[in-house]
């Protein structure tokens, strides 16, 4: 039989105890959310970096080629999990709105609808630990930064709404200039 002090982690996520403990003090719960957002960061700074490496094997050519399979397979899986979780049955946009917004929320982004129409809505993200990731895999220049973001994150969001509604697409407005910028986002049928 397995034992040790490490036993509970098998039947407890720690992320569920800390929020478990967390739940009467708001500092604890702003220290929880900056551990969320600075997890997403570096998992994402990982995984940029394995990118970067694999781009210097494989040719920069056949990274975007994995970069555009992983990331629509991942989405599709995330997008319909996410549905499921959310009770989400209709394929409107609001729906697929939800989707986005508690899959980037989840991330640790900060994101705010600006306007949401029957075709259309403008999604203001704020700090954004996909961002940060990639300055911390050393992506330093604005052109790689929003260039990964288009041909990584983007395609990734695209696969997450279209398990709602394969109709909508997602582009970037306005790509942020620095960590303390903001993107603009338009999800549109």
């Amino acid at each position: 039989m397995l034992q040790g002090p490490w036993l509970p982690c098998l039947s407890t996520n720690a992320t569920e105890r800390r929020l478990y403990n967390a739940r009467g003090s708001s500092e604890s719960r702003r220290s929880l959310e900056r551990d969320r957002v600075d997890g997403t960061k570096r998992a994402y700074a990982l995984w940029f970096s394995y990118i970067l490496s694999a781009s210097r094997e494989l040719g920069s050519d056949k990274t975007v080629e994995l970069i555009a399979k992983v990331a629509n397979k991942r989405g599709r899986a995330d997008g319909a999990e996410l549905k499921e979780k959310l009770g989400i049955k209709n394929s409107d946009l609001n729906s697929a709105l939800k989707v986005y917004e508690k899959f980037m929320s989840d991330s640790g982004a900060e994101v705010k609808t600006l306007s949401a129409e029957e075709t259309r809505a403008i999604i203001r993200v704020g700090s954004c630990p996909i961002f940060e990731g990639f300055l911390s895999a050393g992506m330093t220049c604005d052109w790689l930064t929003e260039t990964m973001c288009k041909t990584l994150t983007l395609p990734l969001l695209q696969a997450i709404v279209n398990e709602v509604n394969p109709s909508l697409r997602l582009r970037i407005r306005k790509f942020r200039g620095s960590p303390e910028d903001f993107c603009l986002e338009e999800l549109y049928s």
